[in-house]
């Protein structure tokens, strides 16, 4: 045999194997969607190796399924970050279309918000349209129309996108919130440009502000979003082209859609040469430019959600008030009502049509409670495994009705696959498990410590607080104990004298109507002071509340802030707080404190009382430890303090009887003060102080200066 036979022997022998192993790969893709997913995964996240886990697994599971018509009415509950968008916008249907050979399908992609659905769209064209996939099933899958809306193939088949918020179908409910792509973002490297960063994927920290001073961040995620309409706004030599609505920090209003700055407003910049400080920046023009056709660019950062872009502060889009908005009892409603009335009427075949609900938790009546009541096959992965919880699952059934496949948490399982021992029904209804038992001994294993490592875990449990925790990690939307702030976690002051403080906030709540036979007006003063470490608490000074006419009330709160040095004074503009805060202006007009009227409600990023006190239970909550004796998560209390007094075990029980308590006005009180304090970034929490006093030191100052200056020419 010749050299040039045997050359070519060699090759058509690798040949052939590569064609062996490609139809081995095609026939596992088509039988299995674990498989598809590993072999598309490069396509979707070509830099970002996947992380495997029996998360995926078992969510593949229940999708094949359904696909195979054992399963028509689902929900699946995992906590944030297990992929539920990208397996079941992106992957799911390129297999059903492709793998599965059935492009005819139709998919409804429904969120409150259309942001993400939309970025999986062009996931899904990413997939269908590479070379591997059109190699395996190009002659099955021809896309005929694709944009980030709707994505249809030749056999009539399509994806949507819907909102559950605008009630539209087929078109975009909300705007795409992203920079322009040369627009600069301060990062522990210098100023870079949005659109490098993205499309080089770098691994760089971003400067964001904590509420104290600037943090640096990881990226957790880069954008690449379609075009909107831009507007400009130009401010001391500088400029940043951004969409309509990307949220910018305004002095005084908090994030504000980009078209609703205004001329005069002072942004909030910072310093190349000292990032710790931040500056005020005035806006000087705001141009609107309208649609460039351009794509846009965008950064997922944390823990802040916020970044430094053309030296001032924009929001990352982030979905700002979610899942909180889900804490929102407005949008709540219309959310159930878009699951019990419009989504019905969206199904081909109410009988085989299939319906699938992934989210992790966020409230009792969220979407999952309200699909609940239909039927609807419930799998639940909580973070820390919860015996209590533990369930078997059937997903397929023989003709007969016979359960032939049933999935479980394998953390309830040994390995031989049997249900570990230990698992018992209390006396009054529902499952514990026996302590010491091996049931027992699994409770709190962590369902993917390859995504989720134990350390960082801790950490969440620390910024999130229990409540957030609970719903989102746990699947359990509701804090054991009842209460969204708990008693226990007030922490008393034994002393008759209270420390010094440092700033003393006034918060007051009024009254829709004046007269005593209408609701209360109520009044909290809180003290800023240092602990020991130097990290902030607060401290109730005094609080009360009446029904009075508005002369009688705005002699009260102008005692009682005389009375207590007070440095704010805060007021919501609702009801009678515009007219409250008129006039104590001007009866009080030379007094040492300022009067500030807050937008609480209304607006883009309203919220209501359940949300914003939700948003502040970490403040009371405080760092969390493991008790050893029992390894259960121990709340070690946080930074809101309380005297021995009468009138502050008034306000301890009103707090923590919220929101099924008979009265609110110190909630609100409290809950606006807070707030407040949080955004001005006098009160941040002790694990936030000591993040912050650490990463300070990790600063890295630019090497030269990133971007032209210009001066005489002789300077």
């Amino acid at each position: 045999m010749s050299k040039i036979t045997a050359e070519l022997l060699k090759a058509a022998r690798a040949e052939l194997r590569r064609r062996e192993e490609r139809a081995a790969l095609k026939a596992d893709c088509e039988k299995d969607l674990m498989a598809f997913v590993q072999a598309f995964w490069p396509v979707v996240e070509p830099a970002t190796p996947l992380i495997k886990g029996w998360v995926l697994e078992a969510m593949c599971d229940v999708l094949m399924a359904a696909a195979d018509g054992h399963l028509h009415r689902i929900c699946i509950n995992v906590p944030p970050g297990s992929m539920k968008s990208t397996m079941l916008n992106v992957f799911y249907p390129a297999w059903l279309w492709g793998a599965q050979n059935k492009p005819h399908l139709r998919f409804i992609s429904a969120s409150y918000s259309t942001m993400i659905p939309e970025r999986d769209n062009g996931r899904l064209l990413r997939v269908i349209q590479s070379d591997l996939f059109r190699q395996f099933w190009g002659d099955r899958v021809q896309v005929v129309r694709e944009g980030v809306g709707l994505v249809e193939t030749s056999a009539t088949g399509w994806k949507r996108v819907v909102s559950t918020g605008g009630g539209t179908t087929g078109h975009r409910g909300d705007y795409v919130l992203c920079l322009e792509r040369s627009a600069r973002i301060l990062t522990s490297q210098g100023e870079m440009a949005v659109g490098d960063i993205v499309d080089e994927r770098r691994d760089v920290l971003v400067a964001g502000w904590s509420g104290n001073g600037v943090r640096w961040q990881k990226i957790e995620c880069y954008e690449v979003n379609p075009a909107g309409r831009m507007v400009r706004l130009n401010y001391e030599n500088r400029s940043l082209t951004c969409t309509s609505d990307h949220p910018i920090w305004v002095e005084g209003r908090g994030f504000v859609p980009a078209d609703d700055v205004c001329p005069g407003d002072l942004l909030k910049g910072v310093r190349l040469d000292r990032p710790e400080i931040s500056d005020a920046i005035s806006v000087i023009s705001v141009d609107v430019i309208g649609e460039t056709g351009e794509p846009t660019y965008n950064l997922r950062v944390g823990p802040d959600h916020n970044y430094f872009v053309e030296g001032i502060l924009a929001h990352n889009c982030d979905d700002l008030n979610d899942p909180n908005n889900v804490e929102s009892e407005t949008i709540r409603a219309g959310t159930s009502h878009w699951l019990r009335e419009v989504m019905p009427d969206r199904v081909n075949n109410l009988k085989t049509s299939v319906i699938i609900n992934i989210q992790q938790r966020t409230h009792e009546q969220d979407a999952t409670g309200v699909l609940l009541q239909f039927g609807y096959t419930h799998i639940v992965v909580p973070m820390e495994f919860d015996p209590s919880r533990f369930q078997h699952v059937v997903l397929r059934r023989n003709k007969s009705g016979e359960a032939t496949q049933v999935w479980a948490d394998p953390r309830g399982l040994d390995s031989s696959g049997k249900e570990l021992a230990g698992l018992v029904m209390r006396a009054h209804g529902g499952l514990e498990a026996k302590p010491g038992s091996p049931m027992a001994q699994a409770e709190g294993t962590l369902c993917w410590p390859e995504r989720y490592p134990p350390e960082e875990m801790e950490k969440m449990k620390t910024i999130k607080g229990p409540y957030a925790f609970a719903s989102q990690y746990q699947q359990l939307p509701t804090v054991r104990g009842g209460a969204i702030i708990r008693r226990e976690w007030w922490r008393r002051w034994r002393g008759m004298v209270l420390p010094e403080f440092g700033t003393v906030i006034a918060s007051l709540d009024t009254a829709i109507k004046e007269g005593t036979e209408n609701d209360y007006n109520a009044l909290t003063i809180v003290g800023a002071f240092a602990d020991d470490d130097g990290a902030p608490q607060f401290m109730l000074a005094d609080a009360w509340r009446v029904r009075t006419n508005l002369a009688d009330l705005v002699r009260m709160v102008g005692d009682a802030c005389r009375k207590h040095n007070v440095d704010y004074l805060l007021i919501e503009d609702k009801a009678r707080g515009h007219d409250v805060a008129a006039e104590i202006r001007r009866l009080y007009a030379s007094a040492p404190w300022d009067t500030c009227l807050l937008k609480i409600g209304g607006g883009r990023y309203a919220q209501d009382k359940v949300t914003r006190v939700m948003a502040i239970t970490p403040m009371f909550s405080g760092p969390v430890r493991k008790d050893p004796a029992t390894g259960m998560d121990i709340w070690e209390g946080g930074m809101v303090w309380a005297p021995e007094a009468e009138w502050a075990e008034e306000v301890i029980a009103e707090t923590t009887s919220f929101p099924r308590g008979a009265h609110d006005d110190y909630v609100d009180c409290l809950g606006q003060m807070l707030l407040w304090a949080r955004k001005t970034g006098l009160a941040i929490t002790k694990a936030e102080f000591r993040e912050t006093e650490d990463e300070a030191m990790q600063y890295q100052r630019p090497v030269g200066v990133p971007y032209a200056i210009h001066g005489p020419a002789n300077a």
